[in-house]
């Protein structure tokens, strides 16, 4: 059974020699073509190299073309100016820094990244989602120690791309 084969009887609710593979691998996709992320969700060419070369190597069954919000705005320019508007507006909203720790984490400004993923754990130190890419911040920024405690404490989730 092949992974189209593979999906399709499942959703047509008949028997599957086993659970198709499936993941969302965005950042770990360009990782594995040595791309940088703000080139993933800018460039098509960029994401589909990535996504088919990522799907080739691991077997997945089907080859994803999900890439990033920002893609829909055409640059990661109009998420950061909202995300700046809104850090501006709700200083204390662990939301708005985070998704501004993740905009900068696309975009490669990993220190400055990380000052934001510190203050959302700040103000919600049970945030998974700031917790595991403050790790993958940290793991980019060389940390990788210090990387490992909060991907830790962050368990599975899509930051386990990074690692």
């Amino acid at each position: 059974m092949n992974g189209r084969d593979r999906v399709f009887a499942l959703l047509d609710g008949h028997p599957v020699d086993r659970i198709p593979l499936m993941p969302m691998t965005m950042m770990f996709a360009a990782d594995q073509i040595g791309a940088k992320y703000l080139d993933y969700v800018t460039d098509y060419r960029v994401l589909v190299e990535a996504q088919i070369r990522t799907t080739e190597r691991f077997g997945f069954d089907f080859v994803s073309c999900i890439s990033d919000p920002a893609r829909e705005a055409g640059d990661l320019g109009t998420a950061r100016a909202e995300l700046v508007r809104a850090v501006q507006l709700a200083p204390n909203n662990e939301i708005a820094q985070r998704e501004m720790g993740a905009a900068l984490l696309a975009a490669g400004q990993y220190e400055l990244a990380s000052k934001f993923y510190v203050r959302a754990i700040g103000l919600d130190s049970t945030d998974r989602s700031a917790l595991g890419f403050y790790g993958c911040t940290l793991k980019r920024l060389g940390q990788a120690q210090q990387a490992a405690q909060y991907l830790t404490r962050a368990g599975q989730g899509p930051w386990t791309a990074c690692q």
